[in-house]
């Protein structure tokens, strides 16, 4: 395994499921990923993923605990505010929030997870090839997918630069995950 105290990777989750997920990934490439329930000061393993479990707060907590969290990892060289590949949650207050906390010029919004049968088309995110808020994720009882166009998250107000969603070209496949 790699050892360093310097952050790499910061990675700030609304749910459990999505911190270790998106640890997970650099097993591979030998880190020692360190998964937190919450912000505790010590954030400084080379990956460190913190669950804000905001997903089940409310707006208010939701965007707290997520300022928190990316507050606390925002010396990272890499920053990850992971979403659900099928749009619940409070997505939209969540990245404002993240983007605002980090202090970083530039936002990248990629909601796809192929592995899962969610890709975005168009600017349109689907899951097997159904506009997300037309499958079961439009109908969750908690937190339904209101909307299929990740459009809706390129506004001016979060003080970036407004973007449009385009088709992107296959890519291959990396080895790992730099």
């Amino acid at each position: 395994m790699k050892h360093t105290t310097s952050l790499l990777v910061g990675i700030v989750a609304d749910d459990l499921t999505s911190a270790t997920d998106g640890a997970a990934a650099f097993l591979a490439s030998g880190y020692a990923p360190v998964i937190k329930r919450h912000v505790d000061g010590a954030e400084n393993g080379a990956i460190t993923s913190i669950d804000t479990n905001s997903r089940a707060s409310d707006i208010w907590q939701a965007t707290r605990a997520i300022a928190d969290a990316v507050s606390a990892l925002s010396h990272a060289r890499l920053l990850f505010k992971t979403i659900d590949s099928t749009l619940r949650g409070h997505i939209r207050e969540e990245v404002a929030a993240a983007f605002r906390a980090s202090g970083r010029s530039r936002l990248v919004i990629a909601p796809a997870f192929p592995e899962a049968g969610r890709f975005t088309v168009g600017g349109i995110q689907t899951v097997n090839g159904i506009p997300v808020s037309q499958s079961v994720y439009g109908r969750d009882p908690v937190h339904p997918a209101g909307t299929s166009h990740i459009a809706i998250w390129s506004t001016r107000p979060w003080g970036y630069r407004s973007f449009s969603p385009q088709t992107v070209p296959a890519m291959r496949r990396r080895k790992g995950p730099f």
